[in-house]
């Protein structure tokens, strides 16, 4: 069968409605990309490309969207009078898990696409970071593509994602028997609350989501000095990205934010996260370094699993991408991803920049 794909451009793309909406029928079946929609990719295009630009691919059958290869391009140095051309999947940074676009699946599209665009652009590198291992895409790029005499193939499963079902649970029996063993920090911090007679409670917002975010974002700013991190909260085209974000998930009404706080008012941790297709993606979450010695991040993601094991509505908790050791302690199950670096072997930039590269040696 044959598509007729187009390669939409920015100004189109930001305000073509019609596209955003089948593209966002195609996406919603895809259980674990709750960022792969316009409500997260519109906003990231308007305040993120950053001097990038977008290159989104669309397939059609008719006038129908079947599929869809959303890409941005950077420049990276090569040599000082040349840059690379790299690929990567639009959204790259902020964006926590990726996939072709394409009706039921189909491999026959994602390679349409995939071959239109080594086919129609000049570019020196194309990366596919964060495919899900179980993608249909893998055996193709592992096995299929690598044996191309026109791209050499690299992959790594270096990263991943942690979750935890919800359905069908006894909420004492998981506590006793799997909860307990796995948290004696968070249940001292407990202790530690009670025996300093520090009542709590949890809030959760449903709305004006961003303004009570943000007001309480010293939290997250105070932990990521902490832990020698970027601030992207002092990044003004973040703070509007994040904005608009969260009012587009809140017009869906699957966005949330809580806090734990005390009785006094001190807000002690802060949770964002969305809600999508009966998961709970824990987005963004800080805690207040003031009251460390209670855990109390921890305290407040317990309470946030401990509610959805006992809601209809929600099957999964899903920590997003990242391997960490608190996300263990909340999980049972992990997931990797397989990042692909693809390399042009035609690639006139990449074959001189080597070969200079392979002269100074020489005469080093």
């Amino acid at each position: 069968m044959s598509y007729f794909i187009v390669k939409l451009e920015h100004e189109k793309l930001v305000n073509d409605f019609k596209f955003w909406n089948q593209f966002d029928a195609l996406s919603g079946k895809i259980d674990r990309a709750p960022q792969l929609s316009s409500s997260w990719l519109i906003p990231f295009i308007k305040n993120r490309l950053q001097g990038m630009k977008p290159f989104v691919f669309a397939a059609y059958l008719g006038d129908k969207l079947v599929g869809c290869l959303p890409l941005q391009k950077r420049s990276i140095k090569a040599t000082r009078f040349w840059n690379y051309d790299i690929f990567e999947f639009l959204g790259y940074g902020p964006t926590d898990f990726f996939e072709i676009v394409a009706l039921n699946d189909s491999l026959e599209i994602k390679k349409a696409l995939l071959n239109f665009f080594f086919d129609t652009q000049k570019w020196d590198f194309l990366k596919l970071d964060l495919l899900p291992n179980g993608s249909i895409l893998n055996p193709y790029l592992q096995n299929k593509l690598s044996k191309s005499k026109h791209i050499q193939v690299d992959y790594n499963h270096s990263t991943g994602f942690q979750y935890e079902t919800t359905t069908n649970i006894n909420l004492d029996h998981y506590f006793n028997t799997i909860f307990k063993k796995k948290n004696k920090d968070l249940l001292k911090g407990e202790r530690r609350l009670s025996n300093d007679n520090i009542d709590y409670k949890i809030n959760t917002f449903y709305t004006g989501i961003y303004s009570k975010f943000i007001k309480n974002v010293k939290l997250y700013a105070k932990r990521r000095e902490s832990l020698g991190q970027y601030n992207f909260y002092e990044d003004e085209s973040y703070c509007q990205f994040l904005k608009e974000v969260c009012s587009n998930y809140e017009e869906k009404k699957c966005i949330e934010f809580s806090t734990l706080e005390t009785k006094g008012g001190d807000i002690i941790a802060i949770q964002l996260d969305f809600l999508l297709n009966k998961i709970r993606f824990h987005w963004n979450h800080a805690f207040n370094e003031d009251y460390k010695r209670y855990s109390p991040g921890k305290i407040l993601l317990k309470e946030l699993l401990f509610l959805s094991i006992q809601s209809n509505h929600i099957d999964e908790c899903n920590h997003m991408r990242g391997l960490s050791n608190y996300k263990e302690k909340f999980t049972s199950y992990t997931a990797h991803f397989i990042n692909y670096k693809l390399e042009n072997k035609n690639s006139l930039k990449i074959k001189l920049t080597r070969a200079i590269s392979k002269v100074l040696k020489l005469i080093k």
